[in-house]
């Protein structure tokens, strides 16, 4: 069980620049090097102030799908409120045997 809460965030360093398959891997390697190291799950909010987020929550899905090997479990959801959708995603180790209950309790603290 984690005791700690750590954040990171990314952000391009410029609009719309070139494609960068450096910038997947540093992320996907990043995440796979926490949950290693640390034994806890990573949670995700993808930035919806450009409305993208739904799109990024798929695209971070089909990295995982590319790059999990069987070693992580994966999911998301996107927590609604009367204002604004929330797309949110985990990712944890495949021997974590909370996964399941994760986004069920963030799910039950969001809407009370």
């Amino acid at each position: 069980m984690c005791s700690n809460i750590f954040s990171f965030t990314f952000y391009p360093s410029e609009q719309k620049g070139q494609y960068d398959p450096k910038i997947k891997l540093t992320i996907i390697k990043t995440i796979h090097r926490f949950i290693e190291l640390y034994k806890c799950p990573v949670i995700y909010v993808c930035d919806t102030s450009s409305s993208g987020g739904r799109g990024r929550l798929r695209l971070f899905s089909s990295w995982f799908n590319e790059y999990s090997k069987g070693l992580f479990l994966h999911d998301q959801r996107i927590f609604e409120t009367d204002y604004q959708q929330i797309p949110l995603g985990i990712i944890a180790a495949v021997f974590d045997s909370n996964f399941n209950q994760y986004l069920n309790e963030i799910d039950s603290a969001w809407m009370g």
